[in-house]
């Protein structure tokens, strides 16, 4: 990394450790699903349109349906298709997979979305907004790395009563 650093812009590191990193918790709930991206998404995507794919994907699958029971709730969650989400091994590779499928069509869309010079995203309206002289048109072309998680519940450790009921994200 220092040879390449030298090459492309002298020797200072412009790196960060995974000591800097930031860490947080939440709290989650069965069927709850946490997106990681990396910015070739984020400057492409907004948080609406990651949330159109997601629905699009999830209610395609039956894991979201319309609900006509609950005034004001416009999907509602499937939770026992979520409960029998198998567990993913490095060698299985089921293209069926919740995970795989969300993350899939989220990188896909802001791949379409970065190579797209008429379509603005969030990246484009903010060089708008705060550089006009640029002149940025479109999509910005980014590497693109997507990670999905779905909460499950682990159901043995909820009827044992404990008082934080623990989570599981499947990848």
């Amino acid at each position: 990394m220092q040879a390449q650093h030298a090459i492309f812009g002298g020797s200072a590191h412009f790196s960060e450790t995974p000591a800097q990193a930031d860490v947080e918790r939440h709290q989650l709930k069965h069927g709850d699903l946490v997106i990681f991206a990396t910015d070739g998404v984020w400057d492409n995507l907004s948080a609406q349109d990651t949330l159109s794919i997601v629905t699009r994907v999830m209610e395609e699958h039956g894991y979201w349906f319309k609900s006509h029971n609950f005034p004001g709730a416009e999907t509602m969650l499937d939770s026992s298709l979520v409960s029998g989400l198998p567990r993913v091994t490095s060698e299985s590779e089921d293209k069926s997979y919740l995970p795989a499928l969300l993350a899939t069509a989220v990188m896909r869309e802001a791949k379409s979305a970065g190579l797209d010079r008429r379509r603005d995203g969030p990246f484009a309206k903010e060089v708008k907004m705060r550089f006009p002289q640029e002149g940025w048109e479109g999509g910005k072309p980014d590497d693109i790395a997507v990670v999905v998680c779905v909460a499950v519940e682990d159901v043995k450790s909820a009827e044992g009563g404990d008082v934080e009921r623990p989570i599981k994200a499947k990848l």
